[in-house]
């Protein structure tokens, strides 16, 4: 049985990015219950290589958590990143607030925010501090740079930070 694929605003994802964006928004589904009952959140790594489309996955997330009324956060600790998954984002139709200096704004007045990592982690006790500001989905680009090893410990990185507020 073939799926009608959604368009987002001027935008029509793959059968592969499709297959990604619904397995993501299942997990996301998931790890909601599973906090809510008490249970243990955990992450999750969507492994796609250069030009496979990931700006539009997770504008295509995004837009699920504005319509779902979910804080979400599309996270790089690179400017141009920054600017190019939140312009993606409005071009799917996906209100978002830019939190970069990189950028020039930070906002965090819609429920989709694109962010670079510094300017993020140099207002989480700002900006960030109250339930209705921070991100519930926090989808972080090019994901390979958190290092995960130092989750723990006095020394963290400004990505542990971030994700541990």
């Amino acid at each position: 049985m073939n799926e009608i694929i959604p368009t987002f605003g001027s935008m029509t994802p793959r059968p592969y990015q499709w297959e990604a964006i619904q397995n993501i928004k299942q997990f996301i589904r998931e790890q909601f219950i599973s906090f809510k009952s008490g249970g243990e959140v955990k992450n999750a790594i969507l492994n796609a290589s250069v030009s496979s489309g990931k700006s539009l996955i997770m504008g295509a997330v995004a837009a699920h958590c504005q319509r779902t009324n979910h804080r979400c956060m599309i996270l790089t600790d690179i400017g141009e990143l920054c600017d190019q998954n939140g312009q993606e984002a409005w071009s799917m139709d996906v209100k978002t607030s830019f939190y970069s200096a990189y950028v020039g704004q930070k906002s965090n007045y819609y429920n989709v925010v694109s962010a670079t990592l510094g300017t993020v982690a140099n207002a989480l006790n700002r900006d960030y501090s109250t339930a209705e500001t921070v991100p519930k989905v926090l989808l972080i680009d090019e994901c390979d740079k958190v290092p995960i090893e130092d989750m723990e410990g006095e020394k963290k990185s400004q990505y542990a930070q971030v994700i541990e507020h």
